[in-house]
């Protein structure tokens, strides 16, 4: 280890770009009754795919997560550095097991801890997903926004001992909808919205 990255590691870390990986029931534990079949989750022969008003979505390819790409696999992609032209799933090699630290507050602490980083961000994953499939129907966006919302305060905090800062979503397409997004997550400690 040189003497910079040393003296790196000694100054205070925030990471502002972590992510957790949701649990299909992030979408639906909270969805209201009337919006129960607008969100399901089908299988494909052995494709998992998210269908919202009866539209298959592969917006993202695979909402369970069970198997994803390691950490930092795609930075040379997005680096610019793919010179043979390959696609992003073939840069990206292997998939693994979703990392404990990306499904569970305690995990991410101890990763947090492992990486020498203070406090995070944490966004969720599936949030450009729901914005992308309901973009025609502005109140089903909003019920599944507070949904994620409803899950994750449940799920990971807002403000987990101080250091993961959970992102919830305030979805803009219906100003009082807003309105009412910002108020619940305020009234439930939120230090940080994505919108």
């Amino acid at each position: 280890m040189t003497q910079s990255t040393e003296q790196f590691r000694d100054a205070p870390i925030f990471d502002a770009d972590q992510h957790m990986y949701e649990t299909p029931e992030a979408l639906t534990k909270y969805l209201p009754k009337r919006y129960s079949r607008a969100v399901q989750f089908a299988q494909f022969g052995r494709q998992t795919r998210i269908v919202i008003n009866n539209r298959v979505s592969d917006f993202i390819p695979n909402p369970t997560f069970e198997r994803v790409a390691a950490p930092g696999a795609h930075e040379k992609f997005f680096a610019g550095e793919n010179t043979e032209g390959l696609t992003l799933r073939e840069m990206q090699g292997k998939a693994i097991e979703a990392p404990a630290a990306t499904r569970n507050p305690s995990d991410r602490v101890a990763e947090l801890d492992r990486q020498g980083v203070r406090e995070a961000l944490n966004y969720p994953t599936l949030a450009s997903l729901i914005e992308h499939a309901t973009a025609d129907d502005p109140e089903l966006t909003l019920a599944v926004i507070h949904a994620l919302n409803q899950w994750m305060l449940e799920h990971w905090g807002f403000d987990y001992e101080g250091r993961v800062f959970s992102t919830p979503i305030i979805n803009l397409s219906e100003v009082d909808g807003a309105q009412r997004e910002l108020e619940y997550l305020l009234a439930n400690g939120a230090k940080v919205a994505l919108i």
